[in-house]
């Protein structure tokens, strides 16, 4: 499973993929005052609330227009999967190994 984060000025937005089909979603408002181990714990909880088995999440894939914002997800991520996740957005460069279609879903 891919889970895609989606960091805006106010809310996060998450996605859970399975192959190519969406399986679930949640979002949260954003807190500038939290901290990495305060947004991993609420990622966390929610997935399991959600009986969403963390170790069948393979790659984070974050995507932010919020700079001050991508570092503590960042760590978060990195905190939950044990590898770097996949940073997309302006100014980010990160290299995948993940295969993406693209005409199936654009």
């Amino acid at each position: 499973m891919i889970l895609a984060i989606d960091i805006e000025n106010k809310t996060t937005q998450f996605g859970l993929f399975t192959k190519y089909k969406l399986i679930e979603t949640f979002s949260f408002a954003n807190d500038r005052k939290q901290s990495s181990d305060e947004i991993r714990l609420m990622v966390k909880l929610i997935l399991l609330d959600k009986s969403i088995d963390l170790s069948d999440i393979e790659d984070i894939i974050i995507s932010s227009v919020v700079p001050d914002l991508r570092k503590l997800y960042y760590d978060a991520s990195r905190s939950i999967i044990k590898k770097d996740p996949i940073i997309v957005g302006p100014g980010a460069v990160s290299y995948t190994h993940l295969t993406l279609p693209t005409s199936d879903l654009v």
